[in-house]
């Protein structure tokens, strides 16, 4: 492979194990050259690990200080942008073993033919795997799906490779943990990048033991990534209630207070939804046109459920208006995302 063609290898590593003196050495051997390691304050005990890599031509970047995965990660984009001006991307592998060198240089070849894409190394989950990387996997798949549209077999896999021109934009990511991985994935998403997927060797050598993952708490700071970016929408269905109770107070009627409350909401709702939200750049006459239509057709569908548990069931109204609200909430932030705001994004898979 032609070393102006090939992106360079950023591995972030903390506290590391001999077996990445290994895979530097078959990426090396298949015709990676540039590889850079960012030693994210892994202590003088594993330097003797650190110094075998230098003498390997490797780049080796130091955090005095762990300041987790992301942080790494920026680091070694920013060392790549001011360094490899000829490259155009760059892979991100794991430190842990997890993936083979085969399967860097795979994801190398691929993307030195797809330069533009991001393209993500995904791991198959239907052999038996360790509990500490089996938890939260397909929850966060389905979530994630649900709640952004992402439709990829793998969010937590770090074997990635990101074009150059994505790279400032990752670089304004706030995060630092694991769940900066997470943030990537969104962002992307955002800007309309295209994504593939290639299928990678799942591997979880002595139960994945030298894994820092901690299966409870970094698995939470990634679902909050993923409710973080619903939380926008959830407050205009606040100002929806707060309205429609204010209205309902002085006029004692389900109808009326239902079109005042939709209508004050979904000003606010388009607006955050259309920049904050979904990110949208298109023209905004179609979209407002779009929202609503769906406005109305929800409206119609609360109205009709407010009513039914008032008059049914007894509730009172404001109970009657949260379950209701409650339960359009999921469907309302669907409608926006698959109709309203719907975008062209590919996900290619091989």
């Amino acid at each position: 492979m032609n070393s102006m063609q090939s992106p360079c290898v950023l591995i972030p590593s903390f506290k590391p194990s001999e077996s990445l003196i290994y895979v530097v050495s078959q990426l090396k051997s298949l015709g990676l050259q540039d590889i850079i390691i960012v030693n994210d304050g892994s202590g003088e005990e594993f330097d003797f690990i650190f110094d075998q890599l230098q003498q390997m031509e490797v780049v080796i970047i130091n955090h005095p200080v762990n300041l987790g995965k992301g942080a790494a990660l920026k680091t070694g984009f920013l060392f790549f942008l001011s360094n490899f001006k000829n490259k155009t991307g760059i892979i991100t592998a794991d430190a842990d073993g997890q993936h083979a060198p085969e399967d860097i240089f795979r994801l190398s070849g691929e993307f030195s033919r797809s330069h533009s894409s991001f393209i993500l190394g995904c791991r198959s989950f239907d052999k038996a795997i360790p509990f500490r990387s089996k938890i939260g996997n397909k929850l966060t798949l389905h979530i994630s799906n649900l709640l952004i549209g992402l439709k990829i077999t793998d969010t937590q896999t770090g074997l990635r490779a990101i074009p150059k021109a994505l790279l400032p934009e990752l670089l304004k990511i706030k995060s630092n943990g694991y769940e900066y991985e997470m943030d990537m994935l969104i962002r992307v998403h955002q800007k309309n990048t295209r994504i593939k997927e290639i299928a990678i060797k799942t591997i979880y050598d002595d139960g994945n033991s030298s894994s820092h993952f901690n299966p409870i708490i970094d698995s939470l700071r990634i679902y909050f990534v993923l409710f973080r970016f619903s939380l926008k929408s959830l407050a205009s269905q606040v100002i929806d209630t707060l309205v429609f109770l204010i209205v309902m107070k002085f006029t004692d009627a389900i109808f009326l207070s239902t079109v005042i409350s939709r209508c004050v909401a979904g000003f606010f709702n388009f607006k955050i939804s259309k920049r904050y939200v979904f990110h949208s750049i298109d023209p905004e006459a179609p979209e407002v046109i779009k929202y609503v239509l769906s406005v109305i057709t929800l409206m119609l569908i609360s109205y009709g459920f407010v009513t039914y548990l008032v008059v049914v069931p007894g509730f009172s109204v404001l109970p009657a208006k949260i379950i209701s609200e409650s339960l359009l909430f999921i469907l309302s932030f669907s409608v926006q995302r698959i109709f309203v705001f719907a975008k062209q994004r590919s996900t290619n898979n091989e």
